[in-house]
């Protein structure tokens, strides 16, 4: 296809693209429980002679071949909701659409994504003159972090052969209509921690009849803050973070039991992860030890790991990019402390992830991912589509290698070992 085709293509969707995203929006689902909108997404590749592949807790896989043998490239869609009470309004008007489901809403853009991802496999399926494959994944659970690796693991047992992947994802933090594109490392990698000290409950007058998990929340805080210093290179970017603590009780009484939990973030797997989660959890568990006092870890876990875009698919992007939009609106990202789920497709394939610009301050939208207000400028979903389908053209006619990637050396369950 050539661009002229392309932008023409991903105009004549438009619609389409607003209504589906609109349906999702409308009935949001949270990480894990996306059926309706999985059952959707099938129903709309079946429409065009898409068959998908339900991948069971994962979600979607399908294959769009083209005319001839060829390289294959992924792009990938999140698909679930938030648990946020949504606003009817964002920063200056009434939406246009608003969740119907009480708590939960598309606080982030999953449901613009998987939209854009249907109909950019849309057009592709209905213009394969190309040679190659295009796979989509659609991905359940992107907020938990815990459902992606489903799917890798059915690419990866099922031996599929991919040569580069894809995902973008809307950003309310840039102008309206631009891509913020990046060579290298993008996202930082990220742990999660939710941890419940047990101790044993009392009255506040005697603490010496009782054995107060606040006490030793209070040592363990203090031996956490020291870690950054103690176990990880000062070259090295890490943040640690306790997020929250929870002790319910009057101010007389001793409680059972305080629950606490944070989030790390890291550029360096192996550098800085590793030796300071594999501290943390020494710390917590001898210091716990000390004050007689169990541990349960209600979540201790790798939820992303750093996200590196290789060189030369990030030159595929900015040229295509370029191409189809101008070079005024493609510019250069920063390095990000938050993480994604993607990182860990980047970690077995080659691949370039980027933002698209959605804040649009005469339409209001620009609230922060993940607040009541956050919205969108549904007018930029054609440029989404037409970017999909040009880099995946772009990628599977580049000629020679891609280079500079080095797969990890094991599956995704090694990958998440600790």
């Amino acid at each position: 296809m050539t661009r002229e085709e392309i932008l023409a293509a991903a105009q004549a969707m438009e619609a389409e693209c607003i209504a589906l995203r609109r349906e999702f929006h409308e009935y949001p689902e949270l990480s894990g429980q996306e059926d309706r909108t999985i059952s959707r997404i099938c129903q709309e590749l079946r429409s065009v002679g898409i068959e998908p592949i339900e991948v069971e807790d994962g979600g979607v896989l399908a294959v769009i071949q083209g005319k001839a043998p060829g390289k294959t490239v992924l792009l990938r869609a999140d698909v679930d909701a938030l648990p946020v009470q949504e606003d009817t309004c964002n920063l200056l008007r009434e939406k246009v659409c608003v969740s119907k489901i009480d708590g939960v809403g598309h606080v982030c853009g999953h449901d613009c994504h998987a939209a854009m991802l249907v109909c950019a496999g849309k057009i592709l399926a209905t213009n394969r003159d190309f040679s190659g494959r295009v796979i989509l994944m659609f991905e359940r659970g992107e907020e938990g972090g815990r459902n992606l690796r489903y799917l890798i693991d059915y690419l990866q047992k099922n031996r599929w052969e991919i040569d580069g992947v894809w995902g973008m994802h809307l950003n309310s933090d840039i102008p309206t209509g631009k891509f913020a594109i990046r060579d290298g490392i993008l996202m930082a990698g990220g742990l999660m921690y939710d941890i419940t000290l047990i101790g044993k409950g009392g009255h506040g007058s005697r603490p010496d009849w009782a054995n107060n998990p606040i006490d030793c929340f209070n040592t363990i805080q203090s031996a956490l803050n020291t870690i950054r210093m103690r176990a990880v290179d000062p070259n090295l970017a890490i943040t640690f973070s306790t997020c929250k603590i929870s002790t319910a009780q009057r101010s007389n009484i001793i409680g059972d039991t305080l629950t606490f939990g944070g989030t790390v973030r890291y550029f360096d797997l192996e550098n800085a992860y590793r030796p300071f989660s594999s501290m943390m959890r020494r710390m917590i568990d001898n210091i716990a030890a000390a004050f007689d006092c169990q541990v349960t870890y209600n979540q201790f876990e790798c939820i992303a790991v750093p996200l590196i875009n290789n060189s030369d698919c990030f030159h595929i992007a900015q040229n295509v990019l370029t191409d189809l939009f101008g070079a005024e609106n493609v510019v250069s990202g920063p390095l990000k402390f938050g993480s994604e789920t993607f990182s860990y497709v980047m970690n077995f394939w080659p691949g370039m992830y980027l933002n698209l610009g959605i804040k649009n301050p005469a339409l209001g939208s620009g609230s922060g991912h993940h607040t009541a207000k956050f919205d969108v400028d549904e007018a930029q979903f054609k440029t989404g589509i037409a970017a999909h389908v040009g880099y995946s053209l772009a990628f599977l006619s580049h000629q020679g290698p891609i280079t500079g990637f080095k797969s990890y050396d094991g599956n995704i369950w090694d990958l998440l070992k600790e």
